[in-house]
């Protein structure tokens, strides 16, 4: 769906330059764009590869593993499993926490085998996805970091609207994950 909807926008855009006559402007913009792009990607990389060597500096401290152990209490409320798959899943909640973005993926997918594995319930599965999803981050680098690059006068500041936004879509998340699959649901009742 997403390849369509960006070849029609491509589409659309060369239909409508070569019919205004102003094939100059889309080349333009198509080299302009490309050199954005190009920009943008060199100043995330930079930012990324200063916070991941923060974190493993911070992991290798123990920070993480502290951070975990706390958000580890709340999350087995949520997500009633075993000790092995609530640990695993407060490690890729951490990882989004301290927005860590693409270094949260590789536990987010070893939670979810996990999980799969000790055949946990339904719910646990969909409340894990609720919370990898919302994505709630006390620290959102990449935000403040392409921010910065287009010019804001202050980066940061869209970290309050940030947390209260993700806060919310995760509450709403998971009241609807409560309601669609009470009482830790297993997929064979799910399919009845």
């Amino acid at each position: 769906m997403l390849g369509f909807l960006i070849t029609l926008l491509i589409t659309s855009a060369v239909t409508y330059a070569v019919y205004s006559g102003d094939t100059q402007a889309l080349s333009a913009a198509a080299i302009s764009g490309g050199e954005n792009a190009i920009d943008l990607c060199i100043a995330l990389c930079s930012a990324m590869a200063l916070w991941g060597g923060l974190m493993n500096i911070a992991e290798k401290c123990g920070v993480t593993q502290v951070v975990t152990s706390i958000i580890k209490i709340p999350l087995s409320a949520i997500i009633r499993e075993d000790d092995e798959v609530c640990r695993t899943a407060a490690l890729n909640v951490t990882a989004n926490l301290l927005g860590l973005g693409n270094a949260a993926f590789p536990t987010g997918i070893a939670a979810i085998k996990l999980m799969k594995e000790r055949r946990a319930s339904l719910r646990s599965r969909v409340c894990f996805l609720v919370l990898n999803t919302a994505s709630i981050q006390l620290i959102p680098l990449t935000v403040a970091r392409m921010r910065d690059t287009h010019g804001a006068e202050n980066a940061w500041d869209c970290a309050l609207p940030t947390l209260i936004v993700s806060v919310g879509a995760l509450a709403a998340g998971l009241i609807t994950a409560a309601v669609i699959c009470p009482n830790k649901c297993t997929e064979a009742e799910m399919e009845d």
